[in-house]
C-alpha cells in the first residue's frame, strides 16, 4: 500500500512555486540565482519559513517579478502573519 504524503504549503509558498515553475526553473537554479541554498528555497516554497522583507525584494528581482505578479506575491506574503522587516 502506498501512503500519500500530504504536501504542506501556504499561499505564499504556493505563489512562489507557481512563479518559479512558470519561468521553467528548478529550485536549485533559482536558489543559485538568488545566492542561497536550495534547502532554504525549499523551506520558503513549503511554507516552513517566510523570508524577511529584504530577502523577498531580492527574490522578486531574481525572478523579474513586476506588476500583477508582484502584487499577488506580496499579498500572499502579507497573509503569512509573521513577517519581519530587516
Amino acid at each position: 500500500m502506498v501512503r500519500k504524503i500530504q504536501e504542506r504549503t501556504t499561499p505564499f509558498g504556493k505563489t512562489l512555486t507557481d512563479l518559479r515553475v512558470s519561468r521553467g526553473l528548478t529550485q536549485t537554479q533559482i536558489a543559485k540565482m538568488c545566492g542561497m541554498a536550495q534547502s532554504q528555497w525549499q523551506l520558503y516554497e513549503s511554507g516552513t519559513k517566510v523570508p524577511m522583507i529584504k530577502t523577498l525584494s531580492w527574490i522578486m528581482k531574481c525572478l523579474h517579478i513586476e506588476g500583477d505578479e508582484k502584487a499577488r506575491l506580496y499579498e500572499a506574503y502579507m497573509r503569512e502573519g509573521d513577517v519581519y522587516e530587516d
